[in-house]
């Protein structure tokens, strides 16, 4: 009797609101899908279906002749893979610098990194726009790109990782001889920067 009720109680609270969320997610995603191969006329009628009545291909044909969706996508393409490249790297050798360098008005620095995180997007957006407007930015991908580049959010996880490695890995890295920016033949690719990149990066 117990274990019925464990079921009933799992099933009820637990995989009936999962599956509730699930089709209040779905259904409209699958409504647009299926109206996407209906005539117009039968998207505006006031007794609609959710099958199409007469199945065409004609509104995806008139899409690419009427936006350039390769276009778009290309510029997508660009702007993620180059802002998010150089977001992570910048972020990486900031955080790596506020763990690892010892430098005056560091904590200062850092401190200002998460007021930086309390500030909502909505209130940089216009002064942003106006910048990039002043420097020629409008209607180009460096414009959508730049105000992007900095980021609080990345630099603080990966300050906070560093944070946890042992002193004893970059001290033994400084014992074979490296320096923040430098290799040596014994330490390789563990030394300076990279020993704390490539310890977070290893799996296990």
């Amino acid at each position: 009797m117990r274990k019925v009720t464990a079921v009933v109680g799992t099933v009820l609270g637990g995989y009936l609101p999962l599956l509730l969320t699930v089709l209040v997610v779905f259904l409209p995603l699958l409504w647009m899908m299926l109206s996407s191969f209906k005539q117009p006329s039968e998207i505006t009628t006031l007794t609609p279906s959710l099958l199409p009545e007469q199945p065409t291909g004609e509104n995806y044909a008139e899409v690419l002749d009427r936006v350039p969706l390769l276009l778009f996508f290309r510029n997508s393409l660009i702007v993620t893979v180059v802002g998010s490249t150089v977001k992570v790297v910048l972020a990486l050798l900031t955080a790596y610098a506020l763990v690892f360098i010892r430098f005056p008005f560091k904590n200062v620095i850092f401190v200002l990194i998460l007021v930086a995180l309390m500030v909502p997007p909505q209130v940089s957006m216009l002064p942003n726009y106006l910048t990039i407007s002043s420097l020629g930015g409008r209607n180009t991908l460096w414009g959508i790109i730049l105000p992007g580049l900095g980021t609080a959010f990345g630099t603080f996880l990966l300050r906070q990782h560093f944070k946890t490695l042992p002193p004893s890995l970059l001290e033994a890295a400084e014992m074979d001889g490296a320096g923040h920016s430098s290799t040596t033949p014994g330490c390789r690719t563990w030394a300076g920067w990279r020993c704390p990149v490539a310890t977070s990066t290893s799996p296990g």
